[in-house]
């Protein structure tokens, strides 16, 4: 990436990668965390800025310190009262490295918003529809979480996630009932790979044991080309 250039979030679950020097991000969520790996890390040519909200992000990224416009609005949530939240951003699979396989939807703004996350298998992740069980605020695999403003976690109930033609719907039953909800939206990938597969020579990790992961955005590597038939 070019310095000076500017780049969008992608999601709730925000992945950009930046160059070290001169790079600025603003986010405005109501939870923020980033991995241990990338924590301290001054040295690397390039980094990762993963943002994992319980919510929605109004996100601009910019090394020229200028906030880009808001994307339109591709998601919907239908809770069960009825109300109907708006989402900014798609509904994303996030994949790391072969390693773990994350669906991420969410809707709403910071006073009202309803947030989905589905910690999912290898087999799940490609597969066209799975129905999971719904823990409360730390699910594994084949399991999810969901939590809106008002009332917080769901502590229990199933969840059902489609997928089709680029596109991602389903439907939530869980305790308490008023998390419930039916879901649709624009449907994504975010594919990341260790450095040393897309042969980046003039990117390096800051010397650690971890190699550092950015993101495939073409879908390109061995690792990322597979997901690349989801979209259609």
């Amino acid at each position: 990436m070019e310095r000076g250039k500017e780049f969008s979030c992608a999601n709730a679950l925000d992945t950009v990668a930046l160059p070290a020097s001169g790079a600025r991000c603003r986010f405005t969520a109501p939870d923020l965390r980033v991995p241990s790996r990338f924590r301290g890390d001054s040295t690397a040519r390039r980094l990762a800025c993963r943002v994992l909200v319980c919510g929605v992000a109004v996100c601009g990224c910019s090394t020229t310190g200028r906030d880009l416009e808001l994307p339109p609005e591709v998601t919907t949530v239908s809770v069960s009262s009825g109300t109907k939240l708006s989402g900014r951003h798609p509904a994303e699979l996030t994949v790391l490295s072969g390693r773990t396989w994350t669906f991420w939807l969410s809707a709403g703004d910071a006073s009202r918003f309803w947030t989905l996350k589905a910690v999912l298998s290898e087999e799940q992740a490609v597969a066209e529809k799975v129905t999971l069980s719904v823990v409360g605020s730390t699910p594994t695999t084949k399991q999810a979480s969901i939590r809106d403003a008002a009332t917080g976690w769901a502590t229990s109930g199933m969840v059902t996630i489609e997928r089709s033609k680029g596109r991602a719907s389903g439907t939530a039953v869980v305790q308490p009932y008023t998390l419930s909800a039916t879901f649709e939206g624009k449907f994504g990938v975010s594919c990341w790979v260790p450095l040393s597969a897309v042969g980046d020579a003039g990117a390096s990790n800051s010397g650690g044991d971890v190699e550092p992961d950015v993101e495939d955005t073409a879908l390109s590597t061995p690792g990322c080309s597979a997901y690349r038939a989801l979209l259609r």
